[in-house]
């Protein structure tokens, strides 16, 4: 069978070969195929791919928070402990009354290898976290 494309007319499709109707269906649905793929498909795997990574993600934060609150009582009771060892590290810091009678105590010890002469109190600075108490002492070393 011998087919001459040139003698095909696009009018009368019916009367074409029945090879060249098979071709020109596939070559049609392809281009159907390829052009469905190219405007819808296309976005639902880009959409796919964006939800899976989102999917991800949101589920290494769950089983981050779902250990945390696994934990949650031993948190809790860590927390407890370091407010009370906290508290016990707060009494044991001298209050702004104690200090003048601290550097009078220190001024007064006896040491006989070491006496303080003077001792007096500078203008306190204040930190980020805590507030500095300076001092000025005088001391003679004794050699015995």
């Amino acid at each position: 069978m011998n087919i001459n494309l040139n003698e095909l007319d696009l009018n009368d499709v019916g009367i074409w070969p029945l090879p060249v109707k098979i071709v020109t269906i596939a070559v049609i649905s392809l281009m159907i195929l390829f052009l469905g793929y190219w405007t819808d498909t296309k976005k639902q795997l880009a959409n796919l791919d964006k939800s899976e990574q989102e999917e991800l993600t949101l589920r290494t934060t769950f089983e981050e928070k779902q250990h945390k609150a696994a934990n949650l009582d031993a948190y809790k009771e860590q927390m407890a402990n370091m407010k009370a060892s906290f508290g016990a590290l707060l009494r044991q810091l001298p209050v702004k009354t104690e200090v003048p009678g601290l550097i009078e105590d220190i001024s007064h010890q006896p040491s006989p290898s070491l006496p303080v002469l003077n001792s007096l109190l500078l203008r306190s600075r204040r930190q980020r976290r805590y507030q500095e108490q300076r001092m000025s002492c005088s001391a003679v070393q004794i050699k015995q």
